[in-house]
Parts: structure tokens; C-alpha cells; sequence
């Protein structure tokens, strides 16, 4: 399985809303996926079935191939974006101090509800028998959480929920070879959202998609309808990172490194994209000829989070580019070096090993030993025979003295 969307469950670079999945060839249940991402269609699920419905960007009523059911859906919504009198070096300092949840109306964080956890989606993705009954389960809990955010549009939680259970559905259709069902869902997801920031991340997850289907020109088109200066970090970052791995697919380097900067720290990233920025960063310099600096790059990222290795391998398998094998071959001497056999751990506990006590040179005198320890010398104990020997030799000095005395006591008379 690809790892699509970076955020959603908090590792490192898992599931994010800004991912990338497999290009899949067209069958012929799926459209060709230009037309799968076309930004001039709309593709909503059926209100009754669930089934993915196409109509022009204009709207329309559509009638659903699988249950009949008319569904009316209205053109397509695009946002008003502020304008912001803040010059872009005073908006980086403010993103420089966000966390990777902060927005609007709530948390942005994708934080899969309590009933589905990482695990759901990575057994929804299984080939066997449970399969069918996993992704049922997530169905519900996309119907429930769609139901309650239409209840309260502005409840950050029944927004988070949307917007979490949209990528896994996304995920899980992209991988299937659906792309119609996982836009589907995605669309339908940004027109129940309430805020911008939320829909933008929706909106960059459809670019990154089309992008990894073969369309960067719906990738670009998608974009434009983002905000251009975000004022919450996981969106400005998701952003700059769908303007670079355009820039990428163009091979413009210099663009690359004006979106990422030049160098780790330079731009605010969010924590969940700073692997992916890392390779993206590397490709730029390699591109353009800074070896040393690209190098630079990976050595800090494996120094700061030596656990990052695997993310990066696996991150440059995904997106090659000038920097692959270098790359690929650092992260190897860097893993090799960490598979060095470590001290033996106890079973309990994981602690290493106590170490055994070695010989005095000098033997300890029994006596010396405490007479509580079961493992020291046994205590010294007197035969019973002995003790009635010494017994009777007193019972008998006892009687001698006694007659001794009364000898004495009758000479004496």
C-alpha cells in the first residue's frame, strides 16, 4: 500500500490529506483519470446509494446509474479569499508559531473518530474475507458523521470526522482502481465542509491525486482555488508542498526551493510534512548541481530523527528524482549502521541485564555469612545426641555433689 495522506493519523509520514497514490490503468467501470480529475466536472455521491454521480461544474440533476434516485447538485462553491495586509515575512513568523492543529473553527488535526483508528484503514485494504464487512463499517461511520454535520455546521468535531473518513475513503478507492468513487466522496466532503480551511486541504488532496493519476493540469486548476496565503500552518504547508511537487514534475528546481526554501528551517513546515519536504528539498539541490547541500539535507534530517530513515527510503522509492540514489544509498550505510547487534535485554521490562557478581578473592568465613540468607551456609546446629550426653553429665554432677554433702554432713555428726 501506498501511504497516502501524511496527517491523518500522526505518524510519521502516514496518511495525509496531501498525499499522493499509485497510478492505476482505466478500466472499464473507471474513466480514463484525466477525465476521473477534470476540475470542469462535478462528482458527488448519490444522496440515497452512495454511488459516484457526474454532472458539469454547473450542476445539474442526475439521475443515479444504481438506484434510480434524481439528485440534484448544485454548481460548484468556491471561496472568497481575505486579503491580508500582512507582508509574507511577518505571515511565516506567525506560522512559525503554530502548532500542526491550529485553524479555524477547531482543530485541524485528523484525528480519526474514536470508533476508527489507523488500523481500520490499513485492514480496510486487506484481500481477504473481512473486507467487504471493514469497509461497510467505515461506510456507516461516513453516513453518521455526513448526517451530523448537517445537523451542526459548525461542529468542529463532525467536521473533523468528514474530513478524516473523506481520505480514507479516497485512499481506499484510489488503491482499488476507483477513482470516480473516491472523488466522489472527496467533492461531497467540500461541499458539506463549513470552513475554507478545511476545503482547501480537500482541494490539495483532489490536486495531489490528479497529480499521481497523470494531470497536472487539473492539479494546477485545483489549486487556484485555494487560498494563496493561508493563515494555518497544516494548510500552507499541504499548499507548498503541491506547488513543489508541480515544480518537480516540470523539473523546476528553483521554484522547488522557493516553495520549500533553500534550506530545513528557512519556511515553517508542518512536523508531518518535513520528511517529504526533506526529499523534495534534496531533488531541488541535486538538480541544480549542490550536491553537498542536498546531502546536507538528508544528514540533518537522519540526525535529528534517526527513526526517519525508513520514511525517507520509502519516501524516495515514491517520488525519484536527481536525488534517489545518493539519497538511497546514505539512508542504507545509515540503516546498516543502526542494525549493529545491541546488549541483550532482559524479558522483563526490557532492562539490560544485571551483572553477575564475580568471586572474592579472599573465601568469606562461614560464620560470616547471614544466617537468613536460604542461598548462604546453613547455620551451625549441636547433634541431639550431644545435647543428651551434656544433659546427663550434669543430671550426674548434679547427684554427685548431692551425695558428696551428705557424706560430709554425716562425718560431721
Amino acid at each position: 500500500m501506498t501511504e497516502t495522506f501524511d496527517q491523518t493519523w500522526r505518524t510519521d509520514d502516514g496518511l495525509h490529506p496531501n498525499g499522493m497514490v499509485p497510478r492505476t490503468e482505466p478500466s472499464s467501470s473507471n474513466p480514463d483519470p484525466d477525465i476521473a480529475y477534470a476540475y470542469d466536472r462535478r462528482m458527488v455521491e448519490c444522496s440515497s446509494c452512495g454511488a459516484p454521480l457526474t454532472v458539469t461544474s454547473e450542476g445539474g440533476r442526475a439521475a443515479c446509474p444504481d438506484c434510480g434516485a434524481i439528485n440534484p447538485i448544485r454548481p460548484r462553491s468556491l471561496d472568497v479569499h481575505p486579503t491580508r495586509d500582512l507582508d509574507e515575512s511577518a505571515r511565516l513568523a506567525i506560522l512559525a508559531t503554530q502548532g500542526d492543529g491550529v485553524g479555524e473553527n477547531g482543530p485541524l488535526l485528523f484525528v480519526a473518530p474514536r470508533r476508527l483508528r489507523d488500523r481500520d484503514l490499513h485492514d480496510m485494504l486487506k484481500e481477504d474475507a473481512h473486507r467487504p464487512r471493514r469497509y461497510a463499517a467505515v461506510r456507516r461511520a461516513w453516513s453518521v458523521a455526513l448526517a451530523n454535520l448537517e445537523e451542526d455546521p459548525l461542529d468542529p468535531g463532525a467536521a473533523t470526522e468528514v474530513l478524516c473518513l473523506a481520505a480514507m475513503l479516497a485512499t481506499y478507492h484510489a488503491v482499488s482502481n476507483e477513482p470516480l468513487r473516491g472523488r466522489a466522496a472527496l467533492e461531497t466532503a467540500l461541499d458539506r465542509l463549513p470552513d475554507p480551511s478545511r476545503r482547501d486541504l480537500i482541494r490539495q488532496t483532489i490536486a495531489m491525486q490528479a497529480l499521481a493519476f497523470g494531470d497536472p493540469i487539473a492539479a494546477a486548476r485545483w489549486l487556484a482555488d485555494c487560498d494563496p496565503r493561508p493563515h494555518a500552518l497544516p494548510v500552507d504547508s499541504g499548499l507548498r508542498r503541491c506547488r513543489a511537487s508541480l515544480a518537480v514534475l516540470r523539473g523546476d528546481w528553483v521554484e522547488v526551493l522557493q516553495q520549500l526554501g533553500p534550506h530545513d528551517g528557512t519556511i515553517p513546515v508542518a512536523s508531518d510534512l518535513r520528511n517529504r519536504a526533506t526529499v523534495l528539498r534534496a531533488h531541488a539541490h541535486f538538480g541544480l548541481g549542490r550536491i553537498d547541500s542536498g546531502l546536507a539535507e538528508l544528514h540533518l534530517a537522519l540526525e535529528r530523527h534517526p527513526q526517519s530513515a525508513v520514511s525517507l527510503q520509502r519516501l524516495f522509492h515514491e517520488s525519484p528524482g536527481p536525488a534517489s540514489e545518493a539519497g538511497l544509498d546514505l539512508i542504507a550505510a545509515r540503516l546498516q549502521r543502526s542494525a549493529s547487534p545491541l546488549p541483550p535485554t532482559s524479558e522483563e521490562g526490557g532492562h539490560p541485564p544485571r551483572i553477575p557478581i564475580q568471586p572474592s578473592p579472599t573465601p568469606i568465613a562461614p560464620e560470616a555469612a547471614p544466617l537468613g540468607n536460604v542461598r548462604g551456609p546453613r547455620p551451625v546446629r549441636f547433634p541431639l545426641v550431644l545435647l543428651v550426653v551434656i544433659l546427663v553429665l550434669l543430671v550426674g554432677a548434679v547427684v554427685m555433689a548431692g551425695g558428696v554433702s551428705l557424706l560430709v554432713h554425716r562425718g560431721l555428726r
